[in-house]
C-alpha cells in the first residue's frame, strides 16, 4: 500500500458494530489502557500500537476488530492521551506517542 493514495482504513461492517455494541464501559476502558500500555514516549505507528493492544488481553475481545481499536486511539488523541502525526484514519501511515496525561494513564 502506497501512503500517497487515498484509500482509508475500511468501514465497520454490520458484525463488527454488533460486537462492539455489546462491549460495557469497563471493557472500554480496558481496551483503551491497553491501547495507552503498548504506545510509548517515542513515536509508534498506530498499526503496531493497535495489534499489540489487541493481543493485551488473549481470548477476549476476538470478535472487535483493529478498525474499531484505531478509532479508540483517534479519542485518545483527542483527550490528550496520545499525541499523533500522520492521517489517523489510515492506521499504516500515521505514528502515536503518550503524554504527560497519557502517562499516568488517564483513559
Amino acid at each position: 500500500m502506497d501512503p500517497t493514495d487515498d484509500q482509508d482504513d475500511p468501514p465497520l461492517d454490520a458484525d463488527d458494530v454488533q460486537a462492539i455494541a455489546a462491549l460495557t464501559q469497563d471493557d472500554l476502558r480496558s481496551i483503551d489502557r491497553a491501547i495507552l500500555s503498548s504506545s510509548s514516549e517515542s513515536w509508534r505507528k498506530v498499526a503496531l500500537v493497535v495489534a499489540v493492544a489487541m493481543d493485551a488481553h488473549p481470548g477476549l475481545y476476538y470478535d472487535i476488530p483493529d478498525v474499531f481499536y484505531g478509532q479508540r486511539v483517534i479519542g485518545l488523541v483527542s483527550s490528550g492521551n496520545l499525541e499523533a502525526r500522520g492521517n489517523l484514519r489510515r492506521m499504516r501511515f500515521s505514528e502515536v506517542r503518550t503524554t504527560p496525561i497519557g502517562l499516568r494513564g488517564e483513559a
